[in-house]
């Protein structure tokens, strides 16, 4: 199957390399962590249905909080652990998806990305 450019979603991605500690002014540890990685940089894709049985063959069993992307560019640069801004913007907002595998065929390469909640 091809990756038709019409079905394509924007979304951004980006290494993320540690999430560092916040500490407020008297040096305690606020519980809080700031995402340190690069900057997020533009990307278009597919997202296949949140069900299906290609899915349940390649990753097991997804859950209802989890997606799969997928892409006809076999130089695509998101590896796992990236982060994902797929329902929000990298300038007002912290990332909303992780991706948890790659999965890479002769024409296509498939990602496992779950939903989690940053900063709040």
């Amino acid at each position: 199957m091809r990756s038709l450019n019409r079905n394509k979603r924007t979304i951004y991605y980006s290494a993320v390399y540690d999430d560092e500690k916040i500490y407020d002014s008297n040096g305690d540890f606020t519980g809080e962590y700031d995402i340190a990685g690069d900057d997020p940089t533009e990307f278009k894709i597919n997202f296949s249905a949140n069900t299906g049985e290609a899915e349940r063959e390649i990753f097991g069993i997804i859950n209802e909080y989890q997606r799969v992307m997928v892409t006809n560019d076999m130089n695509c640069p998101i590896r796992e652990t990236y982060a994902l801004w797929v329902n929000t913007d990298p300038t007002d907002e912290p990332y909303d998806y992780i991706v948890l595998r790659r999965a890479d065929s002769l024409n296509s390469i498939s990602f496992l990305i779950q939903e989690v909640k940053v900063g709040g």
